[in-house]
C-alpha cells in the first residue's frame, strides 16, 4: 500500500526463482503493486547506504488529485516498467498472449 522513492543509494529486489532487479536514484519501487492493490511479489534489500521516501497510496491520490500532470508521468513511468514484461512474457509464451483474432463473415 505504498510506493519507495529512492532519493539516493540502491535497492536489490530478489524474487522467488531467484530473479533479481536493481533499482537507483529516482526510481519507484512497489508503485505496480501499490496501483494493483497486490502484495510485494520479492523482497527488498538496500545494498549501499539508501535514501529513501515511503509514499502511501493515500498520499498518490492526493497528489494525483492535485496535480494531474503528475498522475500521469507517474502512470507513463509505470507502463514503461510494465510494457518490457509483457513482451518477455509474450515472447515465451505467444498463445497465452491477449491476442484478439477476428474475422469477417461475408453473407
Amino acid at each position: 500500500d505504498s510506493i519507495l522513492l529512492i532519493l539516493n543509494g540502491r535497492l536489490r529486489a530478489v524474487y522467488p526463482r531467484s530473479s533479481v532487479e536493481e533499482f537507483g536514484r529516482g526510481k519507484c519501487v512497489g508503485d505496480v503493486g501499490c496501483l494493483t492493490r497486490s502484495p510485494w511479489p520479492c523482497d527488498v534489500y538496500a545494498i549501499r547506504h539508501s535514501e529513501i521516501v515511503v509514499i502511501p497510496m493515500k498520499t498518490l491520490v492526493a497528489i494525483v488529485q492535485a496535480f494531474p500532470s503528475a498522475g500521469l508521468h507517474f502512470a507513463r513511468n509505470v507502463a514503461a516498467q510494465v510494457q518490457p514484461r509483457l513482451a518477455a512474457k509474450n515472447r515465451k509464451d505467444p498463445l497465452q498472449s491477449d491476442t484478439i483474432i477476428s474475422s469477417r463473415v461475408s453473407g
